[in-house]
């Protein structure tokens, strides 16, 4: 019987988390995997799906793909959502300045990283952090994952007062 109410209490509790809790942290938890994988093979291919991967970029990568990890699976609810919202507008951010502010230019990166010309290479450090169009693409769709994924959980980011908290 008391296997049973348990049972019962975490099921109640997993209810009481609301729409979206267990797609914003599933978000979280793939986001972070590729995250951690695109660093590793930019370590491999420099100019993997023509993003420019360097040393600093690779790093990047696999820190962001730690924490998402980390908020995905070890964190609260209002934590991951608070975590998404940030991560997703500092993406977006820099998707529009590297479209406002990019210019047409040759990358200074060596050349087995970049193809050399492109449209919106934003310079944030010359030679060694520059991105281009397929990277501000990607960083895009990347704010709007994590944007989308917290915009899906419920807005109230207080923690619950009764039972066991999250």
């Amino acid at each position: 019987m008391r296997k049973f109410l348990a049972r019962r209490n975490l099921v109640n509790h997993r209810l009481k988390k609301g729409k979206g809790y267990y797609v914003l942290k599933t978000v979280l938890v793939i986001m972070g995997a590729a995250f951690i994988l695109i660093g590793l093979v930019g370590f491999v291919s420099d100019n993997f799906a023509g993003t420019h991967l360097t040393l600093l970029h690779n790093l990047i990568h696999l820190v962001s793909g730690a924490a998402s990890l980390y908020f995905g699976l070890k964190a609260s609810r209002p934590a991951a959502k608070i975590f998404a919202l940030a991560f997703g507008a500092m993406y977006m951010a820099l998707a529009v300045a590297g479209y406002t502010f990019g210019m047409t230019a040759t990358t200074t990166l060596p050349p087995a990283t970049a193809e050399g010309y492109n449209e919106h290479m934003f310079r944030i450090i010359p030679g060694v952090f520059e991105l281009g169009t397929t990277d501000h693409i990607l960083h895009f769709v990347i704010g709007a994952v994590f944007l989308i994924a917290a915009a899906m959980t419920r807005a109230n980011l207080v923690k619950y007062t009764e039972g066991n908290p999250e």
